[in-house]
């Protein structure tokens, strides 16, 4: 609680001088009241009694302004991060154009923002050469976590694609590759997608899958697949948000990398 205080006098510099004036009115006030008290009961008897009259209205002022105090202190300590969502967006737009209809667009907007990547790694490692093809064999494992920066509003059904693309080798019929696991890694739970490995087509492979990501915490996405790269020809990866870090790591036999990876 005293540290809420103390953020409240931060972001109201006003209430500072508040609190002092209100103090020294109330050391003024109990200073009356001390004078008052030494009144004998004599004088006390008389309503005209100065400081029988000056003490009661300081006490009447004085109780007065604590209770305005007190809502003004209230309201200072009432801070938007601690709001619903709704209520945040309220306060970030604010002016009298906004509509209810444009705040709750704006909710849904603005929510799956609350999600980032605090790490990207991708890791492809060939593992055979394949003169016929002219092509090698690259198992390549993608890693994303995501991280939820709303400490109350959970993200629900965030997409992750899955993108394989070949360099068509060989013929129509060839196997480009395989996709070979695909799991969401939890904090207490590591989820399974896929049941069994896909074969990859010429056409490649496009698969969407949605996750969960909870309030103040954080999900991984994890898939991993092999596929047929055609020697000296390019490979491009993609982050899907923004990402804190990216790890591409690649390896082979005698450190031989056949591809140029771009991001």
């Amino acid at each position: 609680m005293l540290s809420r205080v103390k953020g409240a006098f931060a972001r109201e510099p006003r209430l500072k001088p508040f609190a002092f004036g209100l103090g020294a009115f109330a050391v003024t006030v109990g200073i009356v009241c001390w004078i008052a008290s030494t009144v004998p009961l004599s004088d006390a008897d008389s309503r005209d009694n100065f400081w029988i009259s000056l003490s009661a209205s300081f006490v009447e002022d004085l109780v007065f302004f604590l209770f305005i105090g007190g809502i003004g202190v209230y309201i200072s300590l009432t801070r938007p991060g601690d709001e619903v969502i709704d209520s945040r967006i309220k306060y970030l737009f604010n002016a009298s154009s906004v509509s209810e209809s444009l705040r709750k667009h704006l909710t849904a907007r603005i929510k799956p923002l609350g999600i980032f990547s605090d790490h990207y790694k991708t890791t492809i490692t060939y593992t055979e050469y394949n003169k016929d093809l002219d092509a090698a064999k690259a198992v390549v494992e993608v890693e994303r976590r995501l991280v939820n920066m709303f400490r109350d509003v959970p993200h629900r059904s965030e997409p992750q694609r899955v993108s394989i693309l070949t360099d068509k080798v060989g013929t129509e019929t060839t196997e480009q590759g395989q996709f070979l696991d695909c799991c969401i890694v939890e904090p207490n739970r590591t989820r399974r997608l896929l049941k069994a490995p896909v074969s990859v087509l010429p056409s490649g492979l496009q698969e969407q899958y949605h996750i969960d990501v909870p309030s103040d915490g954080w999900v991984t996405f994890t898939y991993r697949f092999w596929v047929w790269h055609k020697n000296k020809q390019e490979y491009s990866l993609e982050v899907l948000r923004f990402s804190e870090t990216v790890e591409v790591l690649g390896s082979g036999p005698n450190n031989w990398i056949p591809t140029v990876i771009r991001l």
